[in-house]
């Protein structure tokens, strides 16, 4: 039985018994580029939004539970080149993100090269399609 889904990105599940992440940082800019006026001050003005990032950072105990592949899904995610679905385990929907960023740690190396723990690091933005 899977544990509680943290979040899910297109098809891959963040959860305790794959990829648990311990903390999730969101985001978001308004974009105001200034004006130059002659003998005033710059005026500011609204041009919409900018773009939402969110970075996530977890861990991976793949002789507990998860495996090796997970990192390796997250790869293969972001290999695909298109955005994904982002929902949080309480069916909220984010939105489309696309993976820009994933950086692994290896730690506690077993026999063989097997890591005992994964840490990651993955950047998400998105991607500014109107859902």
């Amino acid at each position: 039985m899977m544990a509680d889904v943290l979040m899910t990105l297109g098809d891959f599940s963040f959860s305790v018994d794959t990829a648990a992440y311990e903390t999730l940082v969101r985001t978001n800019e308004w974009r105001w580029p200034a004006q130059e006026r002659i003998g005033r001050r710059p005026a500011l003005q609204f041009v919409g939004t900018g773009v939402e990032t969110i970075e996530i950072e977890g861990k991976v105990l793949p002789h507990y539970k998860g495996g090796l592949e997970q990192i390796k899904a997250l790869r293969a995610l972001g290999d695909k080149g298109k955005p994904q679905m982002l929902t949080d385990g309480r069916g909220l929907v984010w939105g489309k993100f696309s993976i820009h960023l994933l950086e692994e740690r290896q730690s506690k190396i077993a026999q063989k090269g097997a890591p005992l723990q994964q840490d990651f690091r993955l950047s998400l933005a998105h991607s500014g399609e109107e859902e």
